[in-house]
């Protein structure tokens, strides 16, 4: 063996003592990003089709690029699961760019001749997959793909390594040492996929959290690499930003950047080289026409201040239309014609239909308690209210009972008086009035879980208190997949989705509809502790057998989709639920005792709940009924063809009317 010089040894040690510094100086290399461009692909254990499939990914779905072999890419999906993808079924992502304009319109195209897919906010990060003209090809979540100007963007300087593994460190207990808070941003963010990981840091290489699904939206706590923290059931976390659709704070700051074009919103402008128009929406610090309520049970207040006196309160998917705005407050018309303020934090911009006319309060029963006093109930647009004639709010109290329908309610001062009876209308199954020492007891038995409002006293000594949804769990519930299917909105060949039917009046799209009624249905079956994934969250490329689909490969325990009737007489009227389970059909045959059973129940709880007509359940070859391979139906809420009813479906609270019909009825085929 030769033998090395002593000298020449020592360099040779120097110069790996060199490159080994080097080495470790070197930044960590970002992994690539893609996006995936076919529907339904394999993901396989090896490159190549002769390796057994992992699992499938959606087109629009973000994964990352490990290495490359031949024609496949080796990947990781945000799950953490890696596996390989055919190559020519990935878009690579070019670059990421964070928009830098207000409200930012994204198009069909690389211009502004086409059309507008979609809005995106200030701070958003997008992943650039081709770039044309100065216009960049961008992929985000619920929107898939779509164009935006170029000069509404800047360059974000996490590039592609956003959801790189290396975001941060851990602490030796397996925590989260110091992630980074990120710069706080404010706004809200709404959830783009079925389900989304929440992980203790920003990036996929931090422990999971927990896991969120499609459509839920959470206060943003701060923003860092392309990653949104977030607080959700008391635990905090952080959500990819390839997943969700981001909404700023009501008046967000305006861009300060140099040389940042005019984003104001005035039609015609020109960029600054005047080559091409500018491309943005509506400016920051404009006040919108109508928002939408993003939490349950919130305050609407007299005036713009948290500690001022509670006019009402609104649950989540309420719109109401907007007169004034100021301090990050929205001055509100009601629909019973009060006005009151809402904080910006529990509401968004809302460009869906409104109520067209004000719900009238009406007295439903009246019971005399004692000389002066009266406890009355009224239907507030199908929501009860307990009126309190001769009671102030210190005067009253609630008790405990250990079943979840049940309210009992202590009312001040001796009484002699008893009653029994019930109103259905506002979901009160019992109604029992006894005097008890020195008390009048009120016990309220309903066909939901109810929770009592703020009550309010006015200078009278009138006490009214609102009786909403509680957001209990119900045992029937508790660990059930239900895949809930919004009507219509499938894209067409022009890239506009399919509205369904239209108002006769109104030209309300039957789509609105269906999705406004499925998001509150949704939100309460969360409460009840279901796990809920919606098909779709305004608009999908899914084919009717794909939706059925969905819940084919999650086995879900059951498959509802949501729709508004139509028909050429604008005298027919009612509610109606489909199965399908014909003998002709084995395995459909073969449930058809659940899918009557589920139709009976969801059809007799929406007639109880809301009061139309009953046309019972029918059987029906629907395809989104075919093709499920669980118990599944279809609702027909109500006819847009119909003067009345599609008056009542515009207004938010039949919406909500039917969305608890609908719940209860689910609740009751899984408690049976």
């Amino acid at each position: 063996m030769k033998r090395v010089r002593p000298g020449r040894m020592l360099r040779l040690r120097l110069l790996v003592f060199v490159l080994g510094f080097m080495l470790l100086a070197l930044p960590v290399l970002a992994l690539d990003e893609g996006v995936v461009k076919g529907n339904n692909v394999n993901v396989r254990k090896g490159p190549g089709t002769n390796y057994a499939a992992i699992t499938q990914v959606k087109a629009g779905q973000a994964l990352y690029i490990l290495s490359t072999q031949n024609n496949w890419f080796q990947v990781r999906l945000s799950s953490g699961t890696e596996g390989w993808i055919r190559n020519d079924l990935v878009n690579r992502v070019l670059k990421k760019v964070r928009v830098k304009g207000s409200t930012v319109n994204i198009r069909t195209g690389p211009g502004t001749n086409h059309k507008v897919a979609g809005k995106v906010y200030t701070g958003q990060v997008l992943s650039v997959l081709a770039e044309k003209n100065g216009w960049y090809k961008v992929h985000i979540g619920g929107i898939a793909e779509a164009w935006i100007a170029g000069w509404y963007t800047v360059d974000d300087p996490s590039g592609g390594s956003s959801n790189a593994g290396n975001a941060g460190n851990t602490g030796s207990n397996g925590n989260v040492g110091n992630a980074g808070s990120g710069s706080v941003t404010g706004g809200t963010v709404k959830i783009t996929a079925n389900v989304l990981n929440v992980r203790q840091g920003p990036g996929t290489n931090y422990p999971l959290v927990t896991k969120i699904g499609l459509n839920e939206q959470h206060n943003v706590l701060a923003q860092q690499n392309g990653w949104y923290k977030i607080k959700v059931n008391n635990q905090e976390g952080w959500v990819s930003g390839d997943y969700v659709q981001y909404t700023p704070p009501a008046n967000p700051p305006a861009a300060t950047s140099p040389g940042t074009p005019d984003n104001s919103g005035t039609s015609g402008t020109s960029a600054p080289d005047g080559s091409a128009p500018a491309d943005a929406a509506s400016g920051s610090g404009q006040t919108p026409t109508a928002v939408q309520i993003t939490g349950n049970y919130v305050n609407i207040q007299e005036r713009a201040d948290l500690n001022a006196p509670v006019v009402e309160q609104a649950n989540s998917g309420d719109a109401f239309v907007v007169l004034d705005s100021k301090n990050g407050w929205y001055q509100v018309r009601l629909t019973n014609d009060k006005i009151g303020w809402v904080s910006s934090e529990y509401a968004q911009p809302y460009s869906g239909t409104l109520p067209s006319r004000s719900v009238q309060k009406k007295e439903v029963l009246i019971v005399p308690i004692a000389d002066g006093k009266t406890f009355k109930i009224i239907d507030n647009g199908g929501r009860p209210e307990l009126k309190l004639e001769g009671w102030t709010d210190k005067q009253y109290r609630f008790r405990k009972t250990k079943e979840e329908v049940k309210m009992i309610l202590e009312l001040d001062g001796y009484s002699t008086r008893k009653y029994e009876g019930k109103v259905e209308r506002v979901g009160i199954t019992q109604l029992k009035v006894y005097p008890e020492r020195s008390k009048a007891i009120v016990e309220m038995d309903f066909n939901f879980v109810p929770a009592p409002g703020i009550g309010k006293t006015d200078s009278n000594k009138v006490t009214v208190i609102p009786v909403g949804m509680a957001g209990t769990q119900s045992r029937s519930l508790v660990g059930k997949t239900i895949v809930l299917d919004p009507g219509h909105a499938s894209v067409q060949p022009g890239g506009w989705p399919d509205p369904g039917a239209l108002g006769s009046k109104t030209k309300i799209h039957e789509k609105d509809v269906n999705l406004a009624i499925t998001l509150k249905l949704k939100t309460m079956l969360e409460q009840g502790g279901a796990k809920v994934i919606l098909t779709h969250s305004g608009q999908t490329t899914l084919s009717l057998a794909g939706r059925a689909a969905i819940a084919n490969n999650l086995n879900a325990d059951i498959f509802v989709s949501i729709h508004a009737n139509y028909n050429n007489k604008p005298a027919i009227a009612g509610h109606t639920t489909y199965y399908y389970a014909p003998a002709s059909k084995p395995e459909l045959y073969a449930q058809r005792q659940q899918r009557e059973k589920l139709a009976s129940a969801v059809q007799r709880e929406m007639v109880k709940s809301c009061g139309r007509k009953d046309n019972g359940i029918l059987q029906a070859n629907f395809a989104v009924l075919r093709e499920t391979k669980v118990p599944s139906i279809l609702v027909e809420t109500a006819y847009l063809s119909n003067p009345d009813e599609e008056q009542l479906l515009c207004q938010d609270w039949f919406r909500q009317k039917l969305a608890e019909g609908i719940f209860n009825g689910i609740k009751s085929y899984f408690s049976n």
